[in-house]
């Protein structure tokens, strides 16, 4: 037994590098959890678990939950945390209990820290469970305080780099983000020569509906709205709130049929977004461009036709997408 301690000690220190380099090499924030989790519920014993982050207004948001076999959950499918996450946050310690109820026997509430050592402010939460009575030995004990020595500075990271990136409201991309990306698409689209899109969405009297039933009536619509659009959209498509009220799509590899499928699901799906009067509808106007059949020298010029064809959606009264045609307009000569 003692010359097998050893041998166990350097597997599990080779499966926390691995872990570290895995958590340490993405940026985004669902798959960082997918790996914390993974691990998580492999050394612990535990059966299926969630990541909960901090947002800037210091509430807890969940992002990911899934069980050990790696099936994602919903968040109906688990009990609420609150009052653990509550005395976690407190302690900056981890939760170990015995559950009472039918479905789950054992929890534990790990509290995600900046920085072990000085006690800092919890960024997140790795809440597991299980159906089982689970004991904890001392090397789960160690799994748990690895997790506070290594998880927590490495998801701060990708939190902090998500809140830079995507719009508090929706969590979509912000502005600039999209900006900055859809250069790179640019080139990758001239490199290939592969078609690209662009749409510009606008909800149609936002402003009415923020004066009639209040500000968290519009947020919702916007929310809303963004979670169409990611339902609709390609996880290789780029989605970002470009404007009040005003999303920004880029489709790439998609030509003008494609775009008009896009476009026209759109402007059926968000109808069924209904604010308190059930006879006004939340309606949005879209506008398109595509490249190469708009022949333009930068993505920031195909994002001027794409406005050109919003605004003439906006004239002919909304509730409609127009992709722009060269032909549609005696601006298109103005814009250039």
């Amino acid at each position: 037994m003692a010359d097998q301690k050893p041998v166990e000690e350097s597997d599990r220190l080779e499966q926390w590098f691995d872990f570290t380099q895995k958590l340490c090499s993405t940026l985004d924030i669902e798959d960082a959890g997918k790996i914390a989790l993974g691990v998580a519920l492999r050394f612990t014993g535990l059966k299926r678990g969630m990541l909960l982050t901090r947002d800037k207004g210091k509430r807890f948001r969940i992002r990911c939950a899934q069980n050990q076999l790696g099936r994602s959950l919903t968040v109906e499918e688990f009990p609420s945390p609150d009052s653990l996450i509550e005395e976690a946050c407190k302690s900056f310690s981890p939760v170990h209990r015995e559950a009472h109820t039918d479905s789950v026997k054992t929890v534990l509430c790990i509290p995600l820290v900046s920085n072990p050592a000085s006690e800092s402010n919890v960024i997140g939460i790795l809440y597991l469970d299980s159906p089982e009575i689970i004991h904890f030995g001392e090397a789960e004990k160690e799994v748990v305080r690895m997790f506070l020595m290594h998880a927590g500075p490495a998801l701060e990271t990708v939190i902090l780099y998500d809140w830079a990136i995507k719009d508090p409201l929706t969590k979509v991309y912000q502005r600039h983000y999209f900006d900055a990306y859809s250069q790179i698409e640019w080139r990758r689209t001239l490199r290939h020569k592969h078609p690209t899109t662009v749409l510009k969405i606008d909800i149609d009297h936002l402003r009415e509906i923020n004066e009639g039933f209040g500000r968290a009536e519009g947020d919702l619509v916007l929310q809303k709205t963004a979670q169409i659009l990611r339902e609709i959209c390609r996880t290789e498509d780029l989605i970002s709130r470009y404007d009040v009220d005003e999303f920004a799509v880029l489709l790439p590899e998609t030509d003008t049929s494609g775009a008009r499928l896009v476009s026209n699901r759109i402007c059926e799906e968000v109808p069924l977004l209904l604010t308190r009067d059930p006879e006004k509808p939340v309606t949005v106007s879209i506008g398109g461009a595509e490249v190469p059949r708009c022949s333009v020298n930068s993505i920031h010029d195909l994002m001027k036709l794409a406005d050109i064809a919003l605004y003439q959606s906006k004239q002919a009264g909304g509730k409609r997408a127009i992709i722009y045609e060269p032909s549609l307009t005696s601006a298109h000569k103005k814009v250039f």
